[in-house]
């Protein structure tokens, strides 16, 4: 395993609270893939991608926009975005010029992809396989939340224990967060859980307001509790960055000049990066915008449901 001493002996500190950058994430990404062993580049893409995904979904809903923005992805191209959703579509190989993460092409088969008779007969016969509680399982809704499920499934079968510890954290974070803000809402929350591990059914067959999970199931239960109850939309944005900064920490103190070390240092730095593109009066507005759009989204979908009970 690869260590990084002056590397890491040089990097200026970080803390939460930090208002101004000492480099931009991007930057600090170029410099460094400089160092890295290619199975670690490959780690700290790992990382990457999750950020990266904003930019698929932008493009699959509202491509001339995301073409024509100022903001662009950096591990891929919309090019090959469209170059690999014509062969998916065509049943042709991909190009050998694509370079996508499995997650990425298993997500455009499952959601752009019009399955063939035999393909839907064969998705039939593994249904008639699975036990009461595999049916009961419901997939995500959203485009958004479909491509973390593959996302997570992704990152936590990587093989390095840190990427696989810190998704496993932030999928729970955010299926918590979800469950609370749907149970507030009146949705079905099933649609929204991201993952089908332990955690996550009990999550899906919670009633009332219990989310049916403790302590054992995640030791940051109460700050997540504490989390939950804070009811200003900013200052609560900023205790769930102080929750992956403190897991961060705490995981990474022992490994001083591992790679974990750098990884940890980007993900922190990208905490620092958004709040500083994010005063609070923006801040506020942007998260209140996402909450609108998701209560806009929950209207639609009884509407339509409303629709289909008086056929």
């Amino acid at each position: 395993m690869a260590k990084y001493y002056a590397t890491i002996a040089g990097l200026p500190n970080l803390g939460v609270e930090d208002r101004k950058l000492p480099f931009s994430s991007a930057y600090f990404v170029e410099e460094l893939s400089q160092e890295l062993t290619p199975r670690d580049r490959h780690l700290l893409n790992i990382l990457r991608w999750e950020r990266e995904n904003r930019y698929l979904i932008r493009f699959l809903e509202q491509e001339e926009e995301a073409k024509a923005s100022n903001e662009q992805p950096q591990l891929f191209s919309y090019d090959q975005i469209a170059t690999a959703l014509h062969a998916l579509r065509q049943r042709e190989p991909l190009p050998k010029s694509i370079f996508l993460p499995a997650y990425v092409i298993n997500f455009l088969k499952a959601t752009q992809v019009e399955p063939t008779e035999e393909e839907v007969e064969k998705e039939k016969e593994k249904e008639e396989l699975l036990d009461d509680e595999e049916r009961r399982y419901h997939y995500p809704t959203r485009l958004e939340d479909r491509l973390a499920e593959y996302y997570y499934d992704y990152a936590i079968s990587c093989g390095n224990q840190f990427i696989e510890a810190w998704s496993k954290f932030n999928r729970t974070l955010r299926n918590i967060l979800a469950a609370e803000v749907g149970k507030e809402l009146g949705w079905d929350i099933r649609t929204y859980i991201v993952g089908n591990s332990p955690i996550e059914k009990k999550l899906r067959a919670s009633s009332g307001n219990s989310l049916g999970i403790d302590e054992e199931d995640i030791t940051e239960l109460r700050q997540i509790q504490a989390i939950l109850a804070e009811k200003d939309i900013t200052r609560r944005e900023r205790m769930i960055d102080q929750l992956r900064w403190n897991w961060l920490e705490d995981v990474t103190f022992d490994r001083i000049f591992d790679v974990e070390a750098l990884l940890a240092y980007y993900l922190r730095l990208c905490i620092v990066e958004r709040w500083t593109s994010l005063n609070e009066k923006k801040g506020e507005a942007t998260f209140r915008h996402i909450v609108a759009s998701l209560k806009k989204e929950s209207n639609e979908s009884l509407e339509e449901f409303k629709k289909n009970q008086k056929k």
